[in-house]
């Protein structure tokens, strides 16, 4: 079964500053499920889970 994580934006953010944090939000994969009657902005994402490989103390990280 598919498996979400969630975050909100609180309302009360300039248009400018909220188009760049909606788009930042984007760029990594949140999806805007609502904004609700107050203006916080709802979002979700598939649950990542993370692997570190570490060579020669160097992280190499897996997203899945």
């Amino acid at each position: 079964p598919v498996k979400w994580e969630y975050t909100v934006i609180p309302a009360g953010y300039a248009p400018r500053q909220l188009q760049n944090l909606l788009n930042s939000y984007g760029l990594d994969g949140w999806e805007l499920v609502q904004i609700n009657e107050r203006g916080v902005a709802i979002f979700k994402r598939q649950k990542q889970y993370i692997i570190c490989l570490y060579i020669d103390s160097l992280c190499i990280k897996y997203n899945f």
